[in-house]
């Protein structure tokens, strides 16, 4: 599983490290791949970390979250036009499907849409 290439075992959730790792993954990784960016003093985002992590948890293999905190990595905050948080941008095949900007969804909206055909 790619996640394991950064160390986050099995889970289905990755912290990204530099800049170069999130364009391979989201290349690589098969079904919905969802971007999470956040900061570490980002009351909000750390609500949606949680539903995001028990989403991956119950619904194996059918998504892959990948985590950049734009205060180490503000190159690809500003590459991805993030200008509030959180921001979360949904891929499908590699492609950017729909983002959410600035806003922390109800666990159940969340998954719907996540996982939306």
């Amino acid at each position: 599983m790619i996640c394991a290439t950064l160390g986050a075992a099995d889970s289905g959730v990755a912290d990204i490290a530099k800049d170069d790792e999130l364009a391979a993954l989201i290349a690589k990784t098969p079904g919905a791949v969802v971007v999470d960016f956040h900061s570490e003093s980002c009351g909000p985002c750390k609500e949606l970390t949680k539903s995001l992590v028990a989403i991956v948890a119950e619904h194996p293999g059918a998504v892959t979250v990948l985590r950049v905190d734009v205060e180490q990595l503000p190159d690809l905050a500003t590459a991805h036009k993030v200008e509030s948080l959180p921001t979360v941008i949904l891929f499908k095949d590699g492609q950017p499907v729909d983002r959410i900007d600035g806003d922390v969804l109800p666990k159940d909206k969340l998954v719907t849409w996540i996982l939306r055909p």
